[in-house]
């Protein structure tokens, strides 16, 4: 990195970057990956230091919404920000941003924990679906990639990533940040959260909502937003008076303006125009298939074939060991290196979108030399295989071949685990960017990802505990119990990635 860009850098997170040097500084982001990488981590190392002395609130000109920052996160991989606390003075937050850079330079940064995307490239995917839209110009199903979003009229029901749900009454402008964090500049919005998404951000030009796990209103007026809490409670602050934060409830009001932050009373800020109507789709009538080991090998799914499976054995000797514990639901499958189960179902092939969705539980302290195969179908060659796997480091994984996405969340403490991996679909699309992975319903951070398009193949059926690559190698077999498998054909919401987690079943989604 040049002398000349760094000093940029550390400008734009004082807050004193001039026009021209913003120009400057958003070109070479937009032409150096790497760049926009140690952009983004020294911005994250601020808003770190932000969080822990306090959560702090920058003045006008926060780095975090500078044209730079904003191209960045749209290149790389988006993460939420830190909830906001209180605002301090202008000279105490520029003081924390110098801090973060100093000890970005020193290494410092080794002594604050935090998660981090690695990537070995630049990530950009959707980030929300329209689930549903009365505007004939905006179709449901769309994905939707960060930036801004416009519904002119009507309206526009999305499901962002995190399972966060926002419907944007026309007309109304917004900007889609990421999956926990959204940007409103005019207009109304509805928005519901779920427990999974809670920390869930929602901005204005005058204050700032920190979800906690329930739903809220917004409305941009010209000279004031208002902000209604339909039920929980959320953290409201004011982005430019010196204010606290305030704890705002179910039945609770609270309007900014550019001189003053306060509780209102709802006769006087009424939110029965606001559209609550939080139903979402059922499931799309696309088959599946479901393997809940209930002390056998039947498949209880929707896909019309015999999909059984059988055990097979790597090597004799092991007659005593029990195929089936205590699960999730009844009985699980047991697996030690020694056996997986073979089926005759050919998965999902091609780039076409799927789903699949399990329970796992791992011994603490599990040590895998090579990633360990958990579900697997395609075919040999490296490019067309489609691995879900427990990673190394404990996490979960995709693996296609040369590319993967694995998480951050080590699964190996002893406790059930569900876990779900969405591929979107659609032509030319890349793992990096198109699959999502959720631990326990909430969205995994990623922690590493390398660029591989989807491609399936077919000539291997699904196996469950065996790597189709690495064939009858105990060092790529998992050990360890997994229950209630299911394989859909279509892309499936995070809140129904939620449902399965909780009921074991879609069956409860209604219109």
């Amino acid at each position: 990195m040049s002398k000349n860009v760094q000093e940029l850098i550390i400008k734009a997170l004082e807050g004193q970057l001039l026009p021209e040097e913003n120009q400057t500084l958003s070109e070479a982001i937009a032409k150096d990956p790497l760049l926009r990488e140690e952009y983004l981590q020294q911005c994250r190392l601020e808003g770190m230091l932000q969080a822990s002395f306090g959560g702090l609130v920058a003045p006008e000109g926060n780095p975090s919404e500078d044209l730079p920052l904003k191209q960045a996160r749209q290149l790389v991989a988006p993460e939420a920000h830190p909830v906001i606390r209180k605002n301090i003075s202008p000279t105490i937050v520029y003081f924390m941003a110098a801090a973060a850079l100093i000890a970005c330079v020193l290494g410092l940064a080794l002594y604050f924990p935090m998660k981090v995307s690695y990537t070995e490239e630049s990530l950009v995917g959707p980030v929300a679906r329209v689930i549903h839209s009365n505007n004939k110009n905006v179709s449901n199903g769309v994905f939707l990639w960060p930036g801004e979003f416009n519904n002119q009229r009507g309206n526009v029901h999305l499901m962002l990533d995190s399972g966060a749900e926002i419907i944007v009454t026309g007309p109304a402008k917004l900007s889609l940040d990421s999956a926990m964090r959204v940007s409103l500049k005019t207009g109304k919005v509805s928005v519901r959260v779920p427990p999974p998404a809670s920390g869930f951000l929602l901005t204005t030009e005058r204050m700032s909502i920190n979800d906690q796990g329930t739903s809220f209103g917004v409305e941009v007026g010209e000279d004031a937003d208002t902000l209604h809490v339909f039920e929980g409670s959320v953290f409201a602050a004011p982005n430019n008076l010196s204010d606290t934060e305030r704890i705002v409830k179910a039945g609770g009001s609270v309007v900014a303006s550019e001189d003053h932050f306060e509780f209102v009373d709802e006769k006087e800020y009424p939110s029965e125009s606001f559209n609550r109507s939080f139903n979402v789709p059922s499931p799309a009538k696309s088959e599946y298939v479901h393997y809940s080991f209930e002390g056998n090998l039947e498949e209880k799914g929707s896909a019309i074939g015999d999909y059984r499976g059988s055990f097979i054995h790597r090597q004799k000797g092991d007659s005593l060991f029990q195929p089936w514990l205590n699960g999730i639901h009844g009985k699980a499958l047991h697996l030690n290196g020694n056996f997986w189960v073979q089926t005759q179902y050919r998965g999902v092939s091609g780039a076409k979108p799927r789903t699949v969705s399990l329970w796992l539980r791992v011994l603490p302290g599990s040590k895998f030399g090579k990633p360990a195969s958990l579900v697997a179908w395609g075919s040999d060659e490296s490019s067309q295989k489609w691995q879900v796997m427990l990673d190394t480091s404990g996490a979960f994984r995709v693996s296609l071949g040369h590319g993967y996405v694995i998480g951050s969340t080590d699964l190996r403490d002893g406790r059930w685990h569900h876990v779900g991996a969405v591929y979107l679909g659609g032509e030319n699309a890349d793992v990096r960017t198109h699959v999502r992975l959720y631990v326990d319903g909430k969205l995994e951070m990623m922690r590493k990802v390398k660029r591989q398009e989807v491609n399936t193949g077919d000539s291997s059926s699904l196996v469950i505990g065996q790597n189709i690559t690495h064939y009858n190698n105990p060092d790529f077999m998992f050990q360890g119990l997994i229950d209630e498998v299911y394989i859909f054909r279509e892309a499936l919401l995070p809140n129904q990635i939620l449902m399965l987690k909780e009921y074991n079943s879609l069956e409860l989604l209604t219109h």
